[in-house]
């Protein structure tokens, strides 16, 4: 199915909502996404979303990012592994496969203050939503500004049922 037909799906299904629904995953908590220790440098991908969990098309429309460990400004990928079971399978893959892997990369400022770990930042919409096709799992990965081993927890919101 081409993109136009999904985006034709996805406004005829806000016509009748009943069929369209929105969900965080994962199901659980948050999976943790570490840099390297370089600084400005992706870690490795981490499977947000295994492909069985993603059961149908999905449309990834936003980003919550929560409890860094340290105050930095994150850039985070969002990324699909089409073609692989998992994120091993891809980093397994190498260079050529995890670059392909990418779709969509997201920006947040963390200000962490104090013991307590207050933090500022939280969901971030995506512009353009990002289309994952059933059976095939949503990644993240990510990298801090700081020359550390900085992580955050990365879930991802999306509508299925389009």
């Amino acid at each position: 199915m081409s993109l136009a037909q999904h985006v034709k799906q996805l406004w005829l299904s806000k016509l009748n909502p009943v069929t369209l629904r929105q969900i965080v995953l994962p199901a659980g908590a948050a999976v943790t996404a570490t840099a390297n220790a370089a600084g400005s440098t992706y870690g490795n991908w981490v499977d947000v979303a295994v492909g069985g969990t993603v059961l149908v098309d999905t449309l990834v429309v936003g980003v919550v990012l929560s409890d860094p460990s340290a105050t930095d400004v994150f850039t985070v990928d969002i990324g699909s592994c089409l073609g692989y079971a998992n994120a091993a399978a891809v980093i397994a893959a190498g260079a050529p496969a995890i670059a392909a892997a990418h779709r969509a990369e997201v920006r947040a400022d963390y200000t962490v203050v104090g013991a307590a770990g207050y933090y500022l930042g939280g969901y971030i919409p995506l512009t353009f939503p990002i289309w994952i096709p059933a059976l095939v799992g949503i990644l993240g990965r990510c990298y801090g500004i700081t020359a550390a081993a900085v992580t955050i927890d990365v879930s991802v919101v999306c509508l299925q049922g389009f």
